[in-house]
């Protein structure tokens, strides 16, 4: 199963995309191991479909929903951070519906404290509030947020817009109108 997601990961830190042969066969196979995954398998592969923007296919999109979902307890706050930045960006970018799972996956990083995550995990969860608030192709997401995220996660996201210089032209706008209302 680390296979796969190491696999997906690779391409995705390369920034190439699979072509299609080996795509067909990520895809298979991520499907098949898909019951079998732990919570960083999980997290890493969907991480790496939604770095690349490839949506999988129904079945396998179903498979790794039912993984997420039977391993989410388990999770590690980084798993968690990952896996839900990932659904987020998939369903925004490929225009589909949250996974069953995410409300659930939500609802435990909600029941988390700000200092139980790495400042990358918490850029990637004011990431996917911003998201939720102003990407979301089928309108507002209605989700409950924790306090800590608009203060140390948001602190934390802006902190990296000074401190990254790869982050994108649109997160250092959208910080500097952050900085402008004060928010």
């Amino acid at each position: 199963t680390q296979d796969v997601a190491n696999t997906l990961r690779s391409f995705s830190t390369l920034k190439r995309l699979p072509g299609d042969r080996m795509q067909e066969a990520l895809e298979t196979a991520a499907m098949r191991v898909a019951p079998d995954m732990n919570t960083q398998d999980v997290a890493n592969t969907l991480r790496g479909y939604s770095i690349l923007n490839i949506m999988p296919g129904d079945k396998t999109w179903a498979s790794l929903d039912t993984a997420a979902g039977r391993v989410a307890q388990d999770m590690n706050s980084q798993s968690l951070a990952t896996t839900v930045f990932a659904y987020a960006t998939l369903s925004i970018l490929q225009d589909v519906a949250h996974p069953s799972c995410y409300a659930a996956l939500w609802e435990l990083v909600c029941g988390l404290e700000a200092r139980d995550f790495s400042d990358e995990g918490l850029r990637m969860l004011f990431h996917v509030h911003l998201m939720h608030h102003f990407s979301s192709s089928s309108g507002l997401v209605k989700m409950a947020y924790p306090a800590w995220l608009m203060v140390e996660a948001r602190d934390a996201w802006m902190r990296q817009v000074g401190d990254d210089n790869t982050v994108f032209r649109g997160q250092r706008k959208l910080a500097q109108v952050f900085d402008e209302l004060g928010v």
